[in-house]
């Protein structure tokens, strides 16, 4: 069982934050079609990606790396984007390699935890790929539409 302190840290409240975000990436992704709607989801996109930043800042400075931290963190950065890629796909705002990357990525995910708790390096390495990819296509997303 964890403790309060393992549960309670800022790191772990800033992944539950990005993890909830899935909500409001999903509907606001659903009214792309109002032009104003698409500098809030690239806006609300930069904050999660500066809480992801903020979340590995604080649990390794203040020493707040937990067990739970190492599942709800890579997990919300999945369902988040997840909502968001998944919403694209279903109105054809995104080409479908992108889709099938992300499908990949979180079937890479689950069978690395599954296969081994404490060993993720190699899903941090294909997560840093697919932010980078996130944060390009974001980019173009914002500029040519």
């Amino acid at each position: 069982m964890y403790t309060r302190s393992e549960i309670y840290t800022t790191s772990n409240f800033l992944s539950f934050f990005r993890l909830l975000m899935a909500v409001p990436f999903w509907i606001l992704t659903g009214m792309l079609y109002e032009p104003s709607i698409r500098p809030i989801v690239a806006g609300m996109a930069l904050f999660a990606a500066f809480t992801d930043v903020l979340d590995g800042y604080f649990a390794r400075r203040y020493n707040q790396v937990t067990e739970i931290g190492k599942i709800i963190d890579p997990l919300a950065d999945k369902i988040a984007l997840g909502a968001v890629v998944i919403r694209l796909f279903m109105i054809n705002e995104i080409p479908d390699y992108f889709f099938y990357m992300r499908c990949f990525d979180i079937s890479w995910w689950y069978f690395s935890i599954k296969k081994n708790r404490k060993s993720i390096a190699i899903e941090y390495a294909w997560e840093n790929y697919c932010n980078c990819s996130w944060t390009c296509y974001t980019n173009d997303f914002i500029r040519y539409r």
